[in-house]
């Protein structure tokens, strides 16, 4: 079962750290370059458990109850670390729908990380 975590200000370190080793992980998803747009975009980035372990990262923000990844970014699709199957992007795409779903969320607009910034090929969130 997996734990869905609204980003705050308190978890800075965990989501730079799990950014910067993620197989995904580019300068744009530090925070200190993301809370640049803070006064410009109303932040709704997502941080995904299991069993207490973080395993993924959503940089995302909210507009007229849609989702974006993200909007102040070129780009902003899952992060997600070197253990991260198919079938595990499967379970946490289902599962961000449901709490986007809970959340009055109606819309998702998804905007995947070009697989030439990849630290390790990935491309598991484009087959779900």
């Amino acid at each position: 079962m997996l734990e869905i975590n609204r980003y705050k200000d308190e978890n800075k370190e965990e989501w730079n750290g799990f950014a910067r080793l993620s197989k995904q992980g580019t300068f744009l998803f530090d925070r200190n370059y993301m809370d640049y747009h803070s006064d410009r975009f109303s932040d709704h980035s997502l941080m995904i458990y299991r069993e207490g372990s973080l395993v993924a990262l959503l940089p995302a923000n909210e507009t007229d109850k849609s989702i974006v990844s993200h909007q102040g970014l070129t780009y902003g699709g899952l992060l997600t670390n070197e253990k991260t199957k198919a079938a595990d992007v499967i379970e946490i795409f289902e599962s961000l729908t449901e709490y986007y779903k809970s959340n009055g969320i109606n819309r998702i607009v998804y905007k995947p990380i070009p697989w030439i910034y990849h630290r390790i090929p990935s491309e598991e969130d484009l087959y779900t």
